[in-house]
């Protein structure tokens, strides 16, 4: 089984981009995570969440963005992603933490 967790994907309009973005730093998602029923039946897919990764690198507001087109697999992210996950924080220009909207996709794949 390999999960793969994506560079995270800014959701902001260019201009207002950090000059350093999020990203992640610790806690994982992991072959661990795959939901029994989901793995028994071989489903994959790319489950993307919306995220707001705080100034002090935690996911808040996590909701679905894009599902896999299986709901166990999607309903594990937001959980996994707020309570395990942390972020350096974006940065703005003068090197000030900042809040980031972003965009986190996890492969779900079952397999070598």
């Amino acid at each position: 089984m390999i999960l793969l967790l994506a560079a995270l994907a800014a959701t902001e309009t260019p201009a207002d981009q950090p000059a350093i973005p999020a990203r992640v730093i610790s806690g994982t998602i992991t072959e661990l995570d795959y939901p029994p029923a989901a793995l028994a039946r071989g489903a994959e897919g790319l489950t993307k969440v919306w995220i707001v990764i705080t100034t002090d690198g935690r996911a808040t507001n996590c909701r679905l963005f894009q599902s896999s087109g299986h709901a166990d697999l999607d309903a594990v992210v937001c959980p996994l992603a707020t309570g395990r996950m942390r972020f350096s924080p974006a940065l703005d220009g003068e090197g000030k933490p900042r809040p980031m909207n972003a965009i986190m996709p996890v492969r779900w794949m079952v397999g070598p």
